[in-house]
């Protein structure tokens, strides 16, 4: 048997860290995890979805009877185990670094081009 307020806690638990981590703001566990999207690897979202299914099942009695408390317990220890290891500011950090990538990348192209044209008309 699956205890309510274990699958409200923990959907609450993930609610937070889905907010901490990934900077999704509003609603319950359903939005934050549609918000976060792509940036959760599948097997993370898939977990984060099992406790979502599970926090909306607990509602009804006799389905909830049905739940498998194992299940739900590994789900929501992957979602936490991954959560957990991401750092936010290390998340900004290669956002950053790799937009300075792609613009040294462009100039780096542009001057080449720029060069190789000035040769080709003989202005260098």
């Amino acid at each position: 048997m699956v205890d309510p307020q274990d699958i409200q806690r923990k959907a609450r638990v993930l609610t937070r860290l889905l907010g901490r981590k990934y900077g999704v703001r509003g609603g319950g566990l359903r939005i934050r995890r549609k918000r976060a999207g792509r940036l959760l690897p599948r097997d993370v979202r898939r977990a984060v979805r099992e406790v979502e299914r599970a926090q909306g099942l607990i509602r009804h009695p006799r389905i909830a009877m049905q739940l498998d408390a194992g299940r739900i317990e590994a789900a929501y220890a992957r979602a936490c185990e991954h959560l957990h290891a991401v750092d936010p500011k290390d998340r900004v950090k290669g956002y950053v670094l790799g937009v300075l990538a792609v613009n040294a990348f462009n100039a780096l192209v542009i001057a080449t081009a720029v060069i190789l044209l000035a040769w080709w008309q003989g202005w260098v």
